[in-house]
């Protein structure tokens, strides 16, 4: 191999290097996301069921006319 061969797949390894590299940080990135929105979503879940207690627990009295 001449050195231009040599220098065009060491490039070609580099390039998939970064690419793969690209590809794990990707996936952990979207992975962290998903967490994200399912715990959002959990929290709302839980925020609506609190606001649903304190709802019923509330005294229901007729409106006073003054």
């Amino acid at each position: 191999m001449d050195w231009f061969s040599q220098l065009a797949f060491i490039a070609v390894i580099i390039a998939a290097g970064f690419y793969i590299l690209y590809c794990v940080i990707r996936a952990a990135v979207l992975s962290a996301l998903r967490a994200h929105a399912d715990e959002v979503e959990e929290n709302a879940a839980i925020a609506a069921r609190i606001q649903a207690l304190q709802e019923s627990a509330e005294p229901h009295t007729a409106p006073q006319n003054p």
